[in-house]
């Protein structure tokens, strides 16, 4: 009996199958004029569903279909009032983390000087700064040493309020000793009554010390080895993976915020590429107070420079709430913000991140040539394997030079070259070669080649051959939009995104297709081009004939 089971119910599903391909035209098929349709007009139902789904990430409530009661089209009010709901803007950021891909996360902003790590004595557990050459510094011997278990009253202070460090013997290296631990409340701790066991050395609260003449702040990445600055009051100086996590979110939010107020029709949308408006909350401004400045060049490079807003007088880790803030040159909107640089850190990733997402152009390899250029050479631009592609590129990789690779930092404030390296390197706070190799390329002069001068590394092929690349970094992010805006591609492509984003489809753009689109697509790029107004792009997209239809 098993055996004749199966094709009986294939029999009957077949039955069911040919009774639904023959039933009444108002279903997903039918004919007109012995044409067989592959789709037909939504009922007002299904396109409130649709526009529901597509608008507000949600399936309408029982109340909603109200709104389409006894209509036979839909009603615009419905599509205004579902465009005003939050659940678009939540929509537009979704749209624009597709477009975009706005993620900093995994941008390790942690330095071993300005970190803490644990060990454990019995059930009880104890922080100390993990650098070697800070263990090195405090206790002496190989750097392999942290403090005792024991509260630093019972070994007591010396004269200058540094711990006192008990002798405990003498390594491979040398002496080396151990002071004790103190009770420190750390800024990023809710819980007021919740103190953690740290180093005495590592929970010093100075926070500046004097060198060569100088005064300097202990929350910078040249006090790794000062042996007066550990991580500051309440530990600011110092940051945990859990709070990294935090300044990861709040970027993400800050670059979210801003779309927000470019999406929802009250703005023009093309100046969300160019806004000098932004956000920023405590946790932010407590990362660029605190934070920023002690990270090694070998990390991502976030600390404030000249366009950013000026710092937060005393900023508050704990508070959530967003401020609008304003910015200067070079900033541009979304693209200088830390969510899009850090995370396409090259200037060639920025470049052509932008590219894709507001032109429609991607670069594909094209068939090698051999004439007419070089088979070697530094230069991409004339490299035979290289230059179809290098020759479009690095003129837009030079618009985002004005913001640091590898970090978030604004270079309008750094000099453009240097005649000597020596000069390069007393760009720093203190003369250092680490800052001329972050940020410079030495480059050999094409007519004498014992002359050399160290160019920003966005400026290395300013010159006579690359006229565009001087031109185009003072001009910055925001001329790389003007160009989109004032060629209309930025438009055209938007409106081939936001067609796509909705129809769950390509726009037909083949001229000579009986369904073609182009004259669709010219019409609305133009439209959206006047108006500027991203809302009102999607209203005309979803009152197509095409999204109307049952596919």
């Amino acid at each position: 009996m098993k055996i004749l089971r199966a094709p009986i119910a294939v029999a009957a599903t077949l039955l069911l199958w040919t009774a639904a391909s023959s039933a009444a035209p108002d279903d997903n098929a039918g004919e007109e004029g012995g044409q067989c349709l592959l789709h037909r007009e939504l009922t007002p139902e299904r396109h409130l569903r649709r526009l529901s789904m597509d608008l507000r990430g949600r399936v309408p409530a029982y109340e909603d279909y109200a709104l389409v009661e006894g209509e036979t089209s839909m009603p615009e009010a419905v599509v205004d009032a579902f465009l005003a709901d939050d659940g678009f803007r939540v929509t537009m950021r979704r749209y624009h983390e597709l477009l975009l891909w706005p993620n900093p996360y995994g941008v390790n902003l942690i330095t071993q000087n300005f970190t803490l790590s644990s060990f454990l004595v019995g059930s009880d557990r104890y922080y100390f700064i993990p650098s070697t050459t800070k263990k090195r510094t405090f206790r002496g011997g190989d750097g392999s040493h942290t403090c005792q278990p024991v509260h630093q009253d019972t070994l007591g202070w010396n004269p200058d309020g540094t711990p006192v460090c008990e002798a405990k013997g003498t390594d491979a290296i040398g002496p080396w000793c151990q002071e004790g631990y103190v009770e420190v409340l750390p800024y990023w701790q809710t819980n007021s009554t919740t103190k953690l066991r740290v180093c005495a050395f590592g929970a010093q609260e100075a926070q500046t010390y004097d060198k060569n003449g100088q005064t300097l702040p202990c929350n910078q990445r040249l006090a790794g080895d000062e042996k007066e600055c550990g991580c500051g009051p309440d530990l600011r100086f110092c940051l945990q993976y859990a709070a990294q996590r935090d300044v990861w979110a709040a970027w993400r939010e800050q670059f979210l915020r801003l779309v927000d107020d470019y999406t929802d029709g009250s703005r023009p949308y093309s100046e969300m590429l160019t806004t000098k408006r932004g956000y920023t909350n405590g946790k932010l401004e407590f990362h660029r107070k605190y934070l920023a400045a002690q990270t090694n060049y070998a990390r991502a490079y976030t600390q404030p420079g000249q366009g950013d807003q000026p710092i937060a007088e005393d900023p508050d880790w704990h508070d959530v709430s967003w401020t609008e803030i304003t910015r200067e040159a070079p900033h541009s909107g979304v693209l200088t913000l830390p969510a899009y640089s850090l995370r396409f850190q090259t200037n060639r990733g920025r470049a052509n991140r932008f590219r894709i997402a507001f032109t429609g152009q991607y670069f594909q390899p094209p068939n090698p040539e051999t004439s007419g250029c070089e088979s070697e050479g530094d230069d991409l631009t004339t490299r035979c394997t290289c230059r179809k592609c290098h020759s479009v590129l690095e003129p837009l990789a030079a618009y985002f030079g004005s913001i640091a690779e590898a970090g978030s930092t604004p270079l309008a404030g750094f000099a453009k070259e240097f005649n000597s390296q020596a000069a390069c390197n007393a760009g720093d706070v203190e003369p250092n070669g680490s800052y001329c190799n972050r940020f410079y390329k030495v480059v050999r002069d094409p007519v004498d080649p014992d002359i050399r001068r160290w160019k920003l590394l966005a400026l290395e092929w300013a010159d006579a051959n690359h006229p565009e690349v001087i031109s185009n970094y003072d001009a910055g992010p925001a001329g790389i939009v003007a160009d989109a805006k004032n060629s209309g591609i930025l438009y055209r492509s938007t409106t081939m995104n936001m067609f796509k984003f909705l129809l769950k489809r390509e726009m037909n753009l083949s001229p000579t297709a009986a369904d073609s689109e182009v004259d669709l697509l010219d019409e609305i790029s133009a439209e959206f081009q006047s108006h500027d107004d991203l809302a009102r792009l999607v209203k005309r997209i979803v009152q197509l004939p095409q999204y109307r239809r049952m596919p």
